[in-house]
């Protein structure tokens, strides 16, 4: 896959409970392409996967019940674990190019560079969730968090400020007019230099996904590409409770449970 593996697991299959398995894996600069390929699991966690180009490092544990075959129960899964990315380019998500295509915002609509972003997640009741990170396509910032299912339902939220200058330069489609409560783009006053804050909601599947626009109001605007158009907070890198070393003993001690001495 083009890059390094370590990993460690058991699985264990008495006759009074349920199959289990526990897994632990630590994943450097592996490819999005190869992965999206060949390993199923990966599909079922990053399903967005298909669309990017570039490698990866990522550390997860994760344990659930197996059925028929030995089979992985997804539903029971769960999991914590983080996705670092390095050079990545998304190209074609059609999440992205939805979204573009309502705010007519054409960076959107292109590969966006997501270069090198360290993003944690965990696994559990069938959805993968994600805190609130920072993703930037050309001049738009924006927070995006929230969860997808491992049946590929998205619940998320796409949180950012539109300048009233690009507002003002572009013809917004009337569907967005109608649901940013806007009748036409000259609405802002063209002496303030402000933002049109506003939260997308995605639904749907990542092939199919559904958009909701939703205005929040205006804010003062900031200097471009600075990280600050934003007036939402994004979260740390390093998620509070979870740490590599955590889900390093966490794996071991779910390991150990499993081994044959300690089954009835």
């Amino acid at each position: 896959l083009g890059g390094q593996i370590q990993l460690s697991g058991s699985y264990s299959s008495p006759k009074s409970k349920p199959a289990a398995f526990a897994f632990y894996y630590d994943l450097q600069k592996i490819d999005f392409q190869e992965s999206f390929k060949s390993l199923n699991t990966f599909r079922v966690l990053f399903p967005i996967g298909k669309y990017v180009a570039g490698s990866y490092s990522s550390n997860l544990f994760l344990s659930g019940n197996l059925g028929k075959g030995l089979v992985p129960d997804t539903r029971s899964m769960e999991g914590k674990g983080y996705l670092e990315t390095h050079n990545a380019i998304v190209t074609d998500l059609p999440i992205l190019n939805e979204l573009g295509k309502q705010l007519n915002i054409r960076a959107l609509q292109q590969s966006v560079n997501i270069g090198s972003s360290k993003n944690w997640f965990e696994l559990r009741e069938g959805f993968v969730e994600v805190p609130d990170f920072h993703l930037q396509a050309g001049q738009t910032d924006m927070v995006v968090g929230g969860r997808h299912g491992i049946d590929q339902r998205l619940d998320y939220t796409i949180q950012t400020a539109i300048p009233a200058q690009r507002l003002r330069e572009s013809i917004l489609p009337k569907n967005i007019l109608r649901a940013l409560k806007l009748k036409d783009t000259t609405l802002v006053n063209e002496t303030n230099d402000l933002n049109l804050s506003v939260t997308i909601k995605i639904e749907g599947t990542v092939e199919r996904p559904k958009l909701k626009v939703n205005k929040l109001g205006y804010s003062e605007a900031q200097k471009e590409n600075s990280g600050q158009n934003l007036p939402f907070p994004t979260t740390n890198t390093e998620k509070p409770g979870i740490s590599i070393d955590s889900l390093k003993a966490k794996a071991g001690e779910a390991l150990d449970e499993l081994r044959p001495d300690t089954l009835e």
